[in-house]
């Protein structure tokens, strides 16, 4: 297969997360194709691939939870603290 880069996502404990919108500028990036969100365990990840890998693209991603995010993660050192547990198991 073709080479992929993945970009995590970051929205703990949601239960959908998406593209809202895409700002490329040129025909590069094609959803499905070269780029798209791909579910790990119960982690997102924002992968790209083929000309989409290095060319300059803006993306705006949503996450949507159960709970609203401010009753889960009271600081931001709480997530950051999430974020650094998982690094060290990867």
């Amino acid at each position: 297969g073709e080479e992929r880069e993945y970009c995590d996502l970051v929205c703990p404990n949601s239960h959908t997360v998406f593209i809202s919108y895409i700002d490329q500028g040129h025909r590069a990036c094609f959803n499905y194709i070269t780029y798209q969100i791909e579910k790990r365990a119960e982690e997102r990840y924002l992968w790209r691939s083929g000309k989409c890998l290095n060319s300059t693209v803006n993306y705006r991603i949503g996450c949507k939870f159960d709970d609203p995010f401010d009753t889960q993660f009271k600081t931001d050192n709480e997530i950051l603290a999430r974020l650094r547990a998982r690094a060290r198991r990867a």
